[in-house]
């Protein structure tokens, strides 16, 4: 079945200025500032002498049931300086996520970084709706910036550690793992930084944001900002969106601690440095590769989940009956 063209024709994005709109917040402590052409600064790509840690971490389903979820989540940071990698550390456990009596419990194995205390949940809390793979998400979450907190360790004054994704907390224990990484890296002069591939934030005309400011963009390197004002006290850090290579399509979202004073162009000039591979230009490659370490690939999840299925024996065949609750979907898509 094909498309008419009239679906076509509203699929198709009818280019109109954001300039004078402003972003769409649903959330309290966000004030929005008009985008203004005025807003867009320049900056160059520095070679600096600061060292940046990029840390990213990865999860994947081993055993899904209804009730309970077993993942492995891998973690991955490097530390470069002047482009070459001085240091790296990967870590990998198991996270086991139980659903008993409208209670969410959590099983580390082979944990090194987190209290699974703190992972705990009622059932109905809003935030996770009961879904246990949003459990995952968060415990991957709060293992990256525990190693985070570890690079801080190796940094120093007006160095760079660097996470995927934002700076903005929803639970008490990623809250707590944030100040321990702001308070420690403040005292070190560390700047605390994190870089998002992908948002949706719109403005309140409905306009995608990152595509409609590179349409009103200038030529080269350049950063825009402000955009709006953070008084979140769960997310405290200034926001810039920014593009890193002057033959890049791509404006990522960037945050910055804001607890420390920095400078932005010096920061965003080594990003821009070490943004210059053309398997993703204008994209710090020092993220690519974590994101490459800290990845589990689908045929690297499939033999795990065949070894744990082997190790269980006899109980295997009661597992993939209670799995069949849920897989329904998978079967119908993996048929040929």
């Amino acid at each position: 079945m094909q498309i008419n063209d009239e679906l076509l024709r509203k699929i198709q994005p009818t280019p109109e200025s954001c300039i004078g709109d402003s972003l769409n917040f649903n959330e309290k402590g966000y004030t929005a500032f008009p985008i203004a052409s005025q807003n867009f600064r320049e900056f160059s790509s520095i070679d600096s002498i600061s060292k940046i840690a990029f840390v990213d971490g990865g999860s994947a389903e081993i055993i899904a049931l209804p009730n309970k979820l077993l993942s492995i989540i891998r973690v991955y940071y490097s530390i470069y300086q002047n482009k070459k990698k001085i240091s790296s550390r990967k870590t990998q456990f198991y996270a086991l996520i139980t659903l008993d009596s409208g209670t969410i419990r959590t099983d580390l194995l082979q944990n090194e970084v987190l209290d699974e205390k703190d992972f705990v949940f009622s059932a109905q809390d809003p935030r996770i709706k009961g879904e246990l793979s949003k459990v995952v998400d968060l415990i991957r979450r709060n293992a990256e910036l525990k190693y985070a907190f570890d690079a801080c360790e190796k940094l120093d004054g007006a160095d760079i550690v660097i996470l995927d994704g934002t700076l903005q907390s929803f639970f008490l224990v990623e809250q707590k793992n944030l100040e321990e990484l702001y308070n420690f890296a403040a005292a070190k002069g560390v700047f605390v930084t994190a870089l998002s591939k992908t948002t949706s934030l719109t403005t309140k005309k409905g306009l995608p944001l990152t595509p409609n400011l590179l349409r009103i963009a200038p030529e080269g390197l350049w950063y825009y900002y402000p955009i709006a004002k953070i008084e979140n006290e769960n997310h405290l850090a200034e926001l810039f969106f920014a593009k890193l290579h002057p033959k890049s399509e791509y404006v990522f979202r960037i945050e910055i601690y804001k607890g420390t004073p920095f400078a932005i162009e010096m920061i965003l000039g080594a990003l821009a440095s070490n943004s210059k591979d053309p398997t993703f230009i204008g994209y710090p490659f020092g993220l690519i590769e974590a994101d490459q370490f800290a990845r589990v690939s689908d045929s690297e999840r499939e033999i795990l989940k065949m070894q744990h299925l082997v190790k269980l024996g006899k109980s295997a065949n009661e597992i993939i009956l209670d799995r069949h609750a849920i897989d329904a979907h998978d079967v119908l898509d993996n048929r040929k």
